[in-house]
């Protein structure tokens, strides 16, 4: 599962894969976060999709990425198969 969170008040998201729950995953993510961390979508996907994200938008911790609506839109019609 990719999943996308956003730390609150700010336009920083964090695309990220799991195999867990992705709300664990999350707490894991806000023990070393100063900003409060929400999850604001998940699509399925593979570690190689998760990979292909960051190949067009380029990690750097919290990544400064499209408005969350037209963000997961676009992603997930990236990863759905036509």
């Amino acid at each position: 599962m990719i999943y996308f969170c956003r730390a609150k008040g700010t336009n920083l998201y964090k695309i990220g894969y799991t195999k867990r729950d992705a709300s664990e995953r999350l707490k894991e993510w806000q023990a070393g976060c100063p900003h409060k961390l929400d999850l604001v979508g998940t699509i399925q996907g593979t570690r190689s999709d998760e990979k292909k994200l960051h190949d067009r938008i380029p990690p750097v911790g919290f990544v400064l990425l499209l408005p969350q609506t037209a963000l997961l839109e676009d992603l997930a019609k990236e990863l759905t198969p036509a």
